[in-house]
């Protein structure tokens, strides 16, 4: 037979266990099916449910969700900076269709991009 071992709070996933592979199974456990098992492996489920099915489970906190958000902006606007460099650090020439207008718009974009940065630091 299978084993799930998880956290007894949260119930997060910590392992799996076999009876015919290890001679110890940690608690606390739940027995599993083959059919179970599998499953939690092919969609990385990480979470043991008291009624024996599994699920993939957020356990972050919402603080640690904000923060993990905050950190993806920053690097949306970290990537901007670095896509757009070329325009004003190097003998840039318009390309054909741009105007003046668009440059303005790219250095008004870059200065909200370095604000953010600056302010979410």
């Amino acid at each position: 037979m299978k084993y799930a071992h998880y956290e007894k709070n949260t119930q997060k996933l910590l392992g799996f266990y076999s009876d015919d592979i290890h001679s110890s199974i940690p608690t606390p456990n739940i027995e599993i099916s083959e059919s179970v098992w599998q499953d939690a492996l092919n969609k990385g489920f990480n979470k043991v449910n008291k009624d024996g099915t599994m699920e993939l489970f957020d356990f972050r906190t919402d603080d640690e969700k904000v923060q993990q958000e905050l950190q993806v902006k920053i690097a949306e606007a970290q990537a901007y900076l670095d896509k757009t460099d070329h325009k004003f650090y190097s003998d840039y020439e318009m390309k054909e269709g741009e105007t003046q207008d668009d440059l303005d718009a790219i250095k008004t974009k870059r200065s909200e991009a370095r604000a953010f940065i600056r302010t979410s630091l």
